[in-house]
């Protein structure tokens, strides 16, 4: 998830995915819906780097840098609700909200999961599917998706193993997305079983948003 310090937001993840760059109930989504199960309906496993499930949380320190250098240091948080169906899909519907920002974030978007890519809708009437991440993650890897907040190129640029707040995460990748019109260049860490553990954005102008796992809490 992209956290604007101007208040816009756009998904990456896993968004904190998470997103969020970084999600929710795809199996009762999937019952009501009459469609088969995905394999996002289990319990994660621990080779998934974008998990899917009820419950699920990530808490972050979420650090806001202005363009004169100054910083505000937060909280982010991003849960998994509740499912819903839109268009004949199911969806998540994924809660990403802030505390301690001089204006703080509270957002719902929708992510559903297939086997070949995440899709991100906003919870809007008349609102466009876009891709969100293309699956399954290698490095390598490219994709465009047109959002309700412009073009986004996306890149798979290496796996690497991560230290964030004093914890090691191994054999992340390391995934940037950039907005075609220049307006901010993202880079996230995906884990294996958890989803974003880090994501450092920096926008046109300069100002930067920099978030750090501190806490996950595995859906069921």
């Amino acid at each position: 998830m992209n956290m604007n310090p101007n208040g816009k937001s756009r998904l990456k993840p896993r968004r904190m995915k998470s997103a969020s760059f970084l999600v929710a109930c795809l199996a009762l989504g999937a019952v009501l819906s009459g469609q088969p199960l995905s394999r996002a309906a289990d319990p994660a496993a621990a080779d998934d780097y974008e998990p899917l499930l009820a419950g699920q949380e990530s808490v972050m320190t979420a650090t806001i840098f202005s363009p004169q250098g100054s910083k505000r240091i937060g909280t982010g948080h991003q849960r998994v609700e509740a499912a819903a169906l839109r268009n004949g899909k199911s969806y998540f519907r994924c809660h990403t909200w802030t505390e301690g920002w001089p204006q703080n974030l509270d957002i719902n978007e929708m992510l559903r999961k297939e086997d070949k890519a995440i899709y991100h809708l906003d919870d809007q009437p008349n609102a466009v599917e876009a891709i969100a991440l293309v699956l399954p993650l290698k490095v390598g890897s490219t994709w465009s998706s047109k959002t309700s907040n412009g073009t986004m190129n996306g890149t798979v640029v290496e796996m690497q193993d991560l230290t964030v707040n004093g914890k090691t995460y191994p054999k992340c990748f390391h995934i940037r997305t950039v907005a075609a019109d220049g307006a901010f260049t993202e880079d996230f860490w995906d884990a294996p079983g958890i989803g974003t553990v880090k994501s450092d954005t920096i926008f046109k102008g300069g100002a930067r948003v920099l978030l750090e796992l501190n806490s996950f809490t595995p859906g069921k």
